[in-house]
């Protein structure tokens, strides 16, 4: 509704992937030209399966509750188009930036999907794209660890502005 139906592109994370299944299949009946791209963190096979078809995983990440070793039934039934990654570094700098430039006090999941839409919106620069992706939690949750230099520092991760 917020798009008016016009959505060209999703980008989204997963846990379970309840939410992507049921968006990915209706939007994908609104509009069969629209692109879903799975964003996953480092440390899950869901990159992998959609890019090579089979669950495998490098790395880590401190995303907690996305990503996942495992294909779920909800997994099975979404529609995805293609996969990106995101790394922690990458996370973390959209994390500040949402809350510098624009009040948003987002979690580690939120941010891992607006940092791959921005990548997406960067990559297709002029082509008056609507791509749309889901700020699902709230940074208080984790402000322990994302807020906390300390653990920033302890996960070699730095604060610093988006390129």
């Amino acid at each position: 509704e917020q798009c008016e139906g016009k959505v060209d592109v999703l980008v989204a994370s997963c846990g379970t992937a309840g939410t992507l299944s049921g968006t990915s299949r209706f939007l994908k009946e609104k509009n069969p030209k629209l692109e879903v791209i799975l964003v996953d963190p480092y440390g899950s096979g869901l990159y992998s399966q959609v890019k090579e078809g089979q669950l495998a995983s490098t790395g880590g990440s401190i995303t907690e509750g996305i990503g996942i070793m495992r294909l779920t039934e909800n997994f099975k039934r979404a529609v995805i188009d293609d996969a990106v990654r995101v790394t922690d570094q990458e996370m973390i700098e959209m994390l500040y930036h949402l809350a510098r430039e624009d009040a948003l006090v987002v979690g580690t999941s939120a941010a891992l999907n607006a940092r791959a839409a921005y990548e997406v919106s960067k990559a297709r620069r002029g082509q008056k794209l609507r791509i749309v992706t889901f700020l699902c939690d709230h940074g208080s949750r984790y402000a322990s660890k994302i807020f906390n230099p300390d653990f920033l520092t302890s996960k070699s991760l730095q604060v610093r502005p988006l390129p």
